[in-house]
C-alpha cells in the first residue's frame, strides 16, 4: 500500500508539473512575441475587425489562383546587411500542396537538390540565380518569406527554385514545421564564411537574438512570421501562427488546487495510517 502512495503521488506531481509546462510554454511565447512586436516603440492593435480578417482570407485564396488585389504591395523588401549563403543541398524532401490537408503533395523539392534561399524580385531564368545573396532581399512571398494562412501552421509560398529545377512556381501550401527544419539545417551548413566578405547565416542569428534578447530558436522562427507581424502591425489580418493558445488561468489553477488537494490528502491519509499501525 506505502507503495502504491508513493507511486500515486509521483504520478500527480507529475501531473502537476505537466499542468505548469503547458501554461508557461505558451505563455512564455506570447510574452516573447510582444515583446519583439513592440520592439523599437512599436505598437499593434491584435482586435482586427472580422470583416478585414475575412478579407484577406479571401486575398490569400486569390493569390493562390494568381489574382493579386494589392493587399500584398505594402511589403517592400528590406536592405540585406551582408552576404549569406544562399544555395545549400537540402537532405530531406520539401513538400507543397494545391490545399491544407492535402494527403498527397502537388509538388516536391526533392533530396539532393540545391535549393536557392533568396532570388532576385524579376527572377525568369537560372541566368539570374547567386550563391551568395543579400539577407532579407529578393523576391517576397517566395521560399522562406511565406504569407499566412487561415490554417493553423500552412504557409503559402511560391516553392523554392534549385539549379536541377530553375522554373519558378506559382503559389502552393507548405507545412512550417518543414521550414523550420530547412532552416536549423541552414543554420548549421552556413557556419564558415564563403568569402572575406561573407557573413554566415548562424552569425547572424546569433547577432540578432543577442540584439533582441531573444533565444536563436525565437528569432528564427520569428523569421518565418516576418509577414504575420507586417500584417498585425499594418491591422490587415492577425495571423494564428503569431500567438499560442494558452490554457485559461482560471482552468489552470483548478486543476492544479486539485492536484495539490490530492496530494495533501494521500499525505494524510497515508499518516493516520502510519499512526494508527503504531498504536
Amino acid at each position: 500500500m506505502k507503495k502504491n502512495r508513493i507511486l500515486i503521488l509521483i504520478l500527480v506531481d507529475l501531473l502537476i508539473l505537466a499542468i505548469l509546462a503547458a501554461l508557461f510554454v505558451p505563455a512564455l511565447w506570447n510574452y516573447n512575441m510582444h515583446r519583439y512586436l513592440t520592439r523599437g516603440g512599436n505598437t499593434y492593435n491584435a482586435d482586427i475587425p472580422a470583416e478585414k480578417q475575412e478579407y484577406y482570407k479571401e486575398a490569400i485564396k486569390g493569390l493562390k489562383q494568381g489574382k493579386d488585389d494589392g493587399v500584398f504591395h505594402w511589403a517592400v523588401a528590406a536592405g540585406g546587411t551582408s552576404n549569406v549563403l544562399n544555395a545549400v543541398q537540402i537532405p530531406f524532401d520539401i513538400s507543397y500542396y494545391s490545399e491544407p490537408g492535402d494527403k498527397e503533395p502537388a509538388y516536391v523539392v526533392h533530396t539532393g537538390e540545391t535549393v536557392y534561399f533568396s532570388v532576385p524580385e524579376d527572377y525568369t531564368d537560372a541566368s539570374q540565380l547567386q550563391t551568395a545573396f543579400m539577407l532579407y532581399s529578393g523576391m517576397w512571398g517566395y521560399g522562406l518569406n511565406t504569407w499566412p494562412t487561415a490554417e493553423k501552421g500552412w504557409r503559402l509560398v511560391r516553392p523554392f527554385v534549385s539549379a536541377e529545377r530553375p522554373e519558378l512556381q506559382g503559389y502552393y501550401y507548405v507545412k512550417m514545421e518543414a521550414l523550420q527544419a530547412l532552416q536549423q539545417f541552414r543554420y548549421k551548413a552556413d557556419a564558415e564564411p564563403a568569402s572575406e566578405d561573407a557573413v554566415t547565416y548562424s552569425f547572424l542569428v546569433k547577432g540578432f537574438s543577442k540584439r533582441y534578447r531573444q533565444s536563436e530558436s525565437f528569432y528564427m522562427k520569428a523569421e518565418l512570421l516576418f509577414n504575420d507581424m507586417s500584417l498585425l502591425h499594418n491591422e490587415t489580418y492577425k495571423s494564428p501562427d503569431l500567438f499560442k493558445a494558452a490554457i485559461p488561468l482560471w482552468a489552470v489553477i483548478a486543476l492544479a488546487g486539485a492536484c495539490v488537494l490530492a496530494n495533501i490528502l494521500l499525505v494524510v491519509k497515508g499518516f493516520r495510517k502510519g499512526t494508527h499501525l503504531q498504536s
